[in-house]
């Protein structure tokens, strides 16, 4: 019976995953004059306190188990700011989400703070613009190695941190090697934040660190057990 009811229930999202491209349109301008959901704002690089001329790209679901579809996209101008009006008409579903996300390239885009999503637009929110201010990050690469023996180390974890984005990665124990080099896209010009916790000789050993890396170069941190 159980089987059943997930079958069932996994046809209806594939029946309403086809059916979305009806439902939603596809905007063409930014010319609606009322009754309309209004997105606005400005796009920096809080690094630097600089604006950042860049590609906004406005997606819509109706329902959370569904896939977000672009709906709109335009440049900003070159202090960065940008304005949607979309008919407000055709987005009033009870669950739909909007999704706003800023694009430039030699910047991250897959930090939290380039993305804003509004949940449950309806239309008591005609004509009142969104505040839809984003940050755009510049991007750098970090790269750590190990440096020492790595006999009686387990368990091994480490943290990067970037502004409100964080990342955690555990290497299990098989995958531990000397030679062994990590390289992950952060954030450029800032610190990155560090930590490592990992077992040495039976001991829980944690340890704190920081990199200033610059816009588009690669910072090395070797760590020391």
């Amino acid at each position: 019976m159980k089987q059943l009811i997930s079958l069932l229930f996994l046809i209806v999202l594939l029946c309403l995953s086809a059916c979305r491209d009806r439902s939603i349109p596809i905007l063409d301008d930014t010319t609606c004059q009322e009754e309309c959901f209004i997105f606005e704002g400005q796009v920096m690089d809080p690094n630097n306190d600089v604006p950042v001329q860049s590609l906004i790209k406005v997606e819509f679901k109706r329902h959370p188990y569904l896939s977000f579809r672009v709906v709109g996209e335009l440049e900003t101008d070159s202090l960065g700011q940008y304005r949607f009006a979309l008919n407000g008409r055709d987005f009033l579903f009870p669950n739909g989400e909007f999704k706003l996300q800023a694009f430039k390239e030699g910047f991250l885009t897959n930090s939290y703070d380039g993305t804003l999503e509004f949940h449950h637009p309806d239309s008591s929110q005609f004509d009142i613009p969104f505040a839809a201010d984003l940050l755009l990050r510049p991007s750098a690469n970090l790269q750590f190695t190990f440096k020492g023996e790595l006999e009686g180390i387990s368990d091994f974890r480490y943290r990067y941190r970037y502004g409100s984005t964080g990342f955690v990665f555990r290497v299990l124990d098989e995958h531990l090697d000397v030679a062994q080099v990590f390289e992950h896209e952060v954030a450029g010009d800032q610190f990155i934040q560090l930590s490592f916790n990992y077992m040495k000789a039976g001991q829980k050993v944690e340890k704190t660190d920081s990199l200033f890396i610059a816009k588009g170069e690669l910072g090395v941190y070797k760590l020391e057990w």
